[in-house]
């Protein structure tokens, strides 16, 4: 018999309500929230993820995308799905 497990996803989300839509979306995946790019670095430190949300307006002054380049040096395989408002056309491409 094959089990199913549920797929783990870091949300790096400083907004509650966004956190609380995140967590509706994707009820049933086991979910690691954290409000920052430095936070979000320490917890791929101790698993990795299977998906990554990021917010491009981050608590403490920091911006999401600023942190792909070091998120996919602990992560290389893991996907990223960038999410924000703020971006302009040249940082959406500087992001992909």
């Amino acid at each position: 018999m094959k089990t199913h497990t549920n797929a783990s996803v870091l949300i790096v989300e400083d907004d509650p309500q966004q956190l609380r839509l995140y967590s509706k979306a994707l009820r049933g995946s086991r979910l690691t929230c954290v409000g920052t790019g430095t936070a979000a670095l320490r917890a791929l430190a101790e698993q990795v993820p299977d998906l990554i949300v990021l917010d491009h307006a981050l608590g403490e002054g920091e911006r999401g995308a600023d942190f792909i380049p070091r998120l996919k040096e602990c992560a290389a395989h893991v996907p990223i799905i960038i999410i924000s408002g703020t971006l302009g056309l040249a940082e959406q491409l500087r992001a992909l």
